[in-house]
């Protein structure tokens, strides 16, 4: 018996040195860069499934990743997971000691 297999990894493809004034744009600016069609066609055995399950944006110089944050698939929404819990504080939360 034979049989086709298809996988359906995800896979972290990071996009250093943007420049821009958000996470948010970061996030915009990596998804024009990286040309996951491209990528996938390289490959020869995969085509992209136009679907990313989330992004980490990490500001340059923050070496304890302590700006670190992790957003769902829209790129706006800051996901709800152990890492962004474990390394700060909600985008809208008051900062610790405020009143």
């Amino acid at each position: 018996m034979k049989y086709t297999v298809s996988l359906f990894p995800i896979l972290r493809i990071t996009r250093r040195n943007i420049e821009a004034d958000s996470h948010e744009e970061a996030i915009k600016k990596a998804r024009v860069d990286i040309d996951l069609v491209a990528l996938s066609r390289d490959c020869g055995v995969a085509e992209f499934v136009e679907d990313i399950d989330g992004y980490l944006v990490e500001e340059d110089r923050d070496q304890m990743h302590e700006h670190a944050t992790y957003y769902e698939k829209d790129g706006v929404t800051v996901a709800n997971c152990p890492y962004n819990a474990s390394t700060h504080r909600a985008k809208d939360a008051p900062a610790s000691g405020a009143a």
